[in-house]
């Protein structure tokens, strides 16, 4: 607040301080959401991912961004549309596995599950 006091909304220092933030948001985003997209690839399954929240927050984001162009510059939207980007393709990625298992009739949870009960299993016979 007193760095935009000081030097007022006009000056050139604070136009860039803003420009430099706005890199910083939309770089953090991506830190942020690129290991997700990775690990959902890698393992070949959503996980504990809402498909629910994906599609609101991806989509719902763009529109946010949309509506805001009309009134802001593009830098200011610019981490929205990074954030709905990299979202929708984390939705879409989702979408495509949970089809795929579908497909197959593999349920994901189910192995989960069948690995803890063996874990279990093994730990009690080792127990005795």
């Amino acid at each position: 607040m007193g760095f935009t006091l000081d030097l007022g909304f006009d000056h050139d220092a604070t136009f860039y301080f803003g420009q430099i933030l706005v890199i910083i948001s939309s770089v953090g985003t991506m830190i942020v959401l690129l290991p997700q997209i990775y690990s959902t690839y890698k393992l070949k399954h959503i996980g504990s991912l809402s498909m629910e929240t994906l599609f609101m927050q991806g989509f719902g984001t763009f529109l946010l961004a949309y509506f805001s162009l009309s009134q802001n510059s593009w830098y200011i939207t610019m981490p929205y549309f990074v954030s709905a980007t990299f979202t929708t393709i984390l939705f879409f990625e989702a979408l495509y596995y949970v089809r795929q298992d579908k497909k197959t009739g593999h349920d994901p949870t189910a192995t989960a599950n069948h690995r803890q009960t063996e874990k279990h299993e093994h730990e009690s016979i080792n127990a005795e």
